[in-house]
């Protein structure tokens, strides 16, 4: 049985495991299902998943790094902007201030909660050297909002099929 899925991310371990990253994925492309394991056809990574050990749901780690750096650097250019507009404005700086760090703190969590939200499906393999190794999918539909809404889980039957959320691991039979 042959299943083929044309917009998916693939993400290393090391993107995934990275406090600092920007983009969450390392390449786009599609995976296709295969009686001997998957293939992963991207724009530049191009792989097989041969002698498949596990298949289960898991997340990225968020980059708090990322976000700590991005509000450093827009508070930065927002408190200057703050004291001089503050005069034309009916509202005081710390008024202002406060506003601008409520923005932040919901920014933030909106940010966080779809980053731990969006499941990703972590496949362990041997490669042809018996070395352990490790390949993440995750649905890119809606610019990455696909995985938000529905998970991607593996089936007995070796489909890749979406299912509402569930914290169900699988194995590859």
């Amino acid at each position: 049985m042959h299943s083929s899925f044309q917009n998916v991310w693939y993400a290393s371990e090391a993107r995934v495991q990275s406090v600092t990253k920007l983009v969450v994925f390392s390449d786009r492309g599609s995976l296709e299902i295969r009686p001997n394991g998957l293939r992963f056809d991207g724009n530049e990574h191009h792989f097989d998943i041969p002698h498949i050990r596990r298949i289960m749901l898991t997340h990225q780690r968020l980059p708090w790094l990322t976000y700590l750096f991005t509000n450093l650097a827009l508070l930065l250019l927002l408190l200057p902007t703050v004291w001089f507009v503050t005069p034309y404005l009916e509202r005081s700086i710390p008024e202002l201030v406060l506003f601008i760090l409520s923005a932040f703190i919901v920014s933030n969590f909106l940010g966080m909660s779809v980053g731990w939200s969006t499941r990703w499906l972590l496949v362990e393999y041997e490669d042809e050297q018996a070395n352990l190794n490790r390949a993440y999918f995750a649905d890119g539909s809606l610019l990455g909002w696909g995985g938000f809404w529905v998970a991607p889980t593996v089936c007995i039957s070796g489909s890749w099929n979406t299912r509402p959320r569930h914290k169900a691991v699988q194995q590859y039979p």
